[in-house]
């Protein structure tokens, strides 16, 4: 058996809030590619705009703007969906999260459910104002509170992902 030298448990509820910080972290994740082209395709046909005296470049700056507002619009809707699908499963508007990480796995608790995954799955992570929101493969995230460390602190944690993230090349830290 290894022996473990990280751990870290952490427990909150995921109330609206968190679902909201968690939730938004992993959409912008997600899709960065797209605002990054989406704020260049913006930015070159406004400033080509004045340059060659005509307002057709601003057709493609404006489809861009259009662009950003329709990610905006999918991240509110998905963050209501996630809602929706944390009452209809747990039955709670705010379950309890229990997530417990150590050098080789990550097990995670809400309500009754568990569930447990290999350690290998992360892919990137993204530090919010209050959250340290993991991505996994699969499109599955795993944000815990940087105040609801009963075992680790949410410094040590971040150190942790950042030293994993160095080791294993198969993901983005995405700060």
């Amino acid at each position: 058996m290894a022996v473990t030298e990280h751990r870290f448990i952490n427990r909150y509820r995921y109330d609206k809030e968190a679902a909201k910080e968690a939730m938004g972290a992993y959409w912008r994740w997600k899709n960065r590619k797209a605002y990054w082209v989406l704020g260049v395709m913006v930015a070159f046909f406004t400033i080509l705009s004045p340059i060659f005296e005509t307002e057709m470049f601003l057709i493609p700056a404006l489809i861009g703007v259009i662009g950003f507002v329709s990610l905006f619009v999918q991240e509110s809707q998905s963050i209501s969906k996630e809602r929706s699908n944390i009452r209809q499963a747990f039955k709670t508007d705010a379950p309890w999260l229990k997530i417990e990480i150590d050098d080789e796995t990550i097990h995670t608790t809400v309500s009754n459910t568990q569930r447990k995954v290999s350690i290998d799955n992360i892919v990137g992570y993204k530090e919010t104002k209050n959250m340290y929101v993991v991505f996994l493969r699969g499109q599955l995230t795993i944000a815990m509170k940087k105040d609801s460390f009963e075992l680790g602190t949410g410094e040590a944690f971040k150190a942790f992902l950042d030293m994993y993230m160095a080791e294993h090349q198969n993901g983005q830290k995405t700060a």
